[in-house]
């Protein structure tokens, strides 16, 4: 065996080790689609016209999307339109339809920047596509960190946020 050859082995072995350990520590959802985006906010729009709290979510939901919708007719890839919040730049609903969003059904608590927990990034995805269709003036939802809201529906302050 030549020696590239015996390196290309090297990384496909480690390649499918770390892809089997980013399973094991949980950091997939039960589709395959990673689930451990980094606590940062650098807002970017969606060509769903949600706006994501950073590339990583707006991923994170575009794997999701893809496993259920993918072999549907009229499926368009989740994309970012923009490196900025959703209507900074007037865009525009990709999709005509009311929000046309299948969210699985696991349990993975978000908690959104309304103050609310939603059972997964996809239903918090889907409640921001729903106020944004159901009111063009009201504040965007997105993601403000893993894990649930308070009991009081206000939402923790993180130090590496503040």
């Amino acid at each position: 065996m030549a020696f590239s050859q015996v390196i290309v082995l090297a990384f496909l072995v480690a390649g499918c080790q770390a892809k089997s350990l980013v399973a094991r520590q949980g950091l997939l959802d039960p589709y395959g689609c990673l689930m451990a985006c980094p606590l940062e906010f650098k807002p970017v729009c969606g060509s769903d016209g949600i706006t994501y709290s950073s590339p990583c979510h707006l991923d994170e939901a575009a794997c999701q999307l893809a496993e259920h919708l993918s072999n549907r007719p009229n499926y368009e890839p989740l994309t970012m339109v923009d490196a900025a919040p959703c209507g900074k730049r007037n865009h525009k609903r990709q999709f005509d339809s009311d929000c046309p969003m299948y969210c699985p059904e696991y349990y993975s608590p978000v908690c959104g920047s309304n103050g609310q927990t939603y059972s997964n990034i996809c239903f918090l995805n889907s409640a921001a596509c729903v106020s944004a269709a159901n009111d063009a003036n009201a504040k965007p939802i997105v993601l403000w960190h893993p894990g649930g809201c308070n009991a009081d529906g206000s939402v923790m302050e993180f130090p590496l946020l503040s």
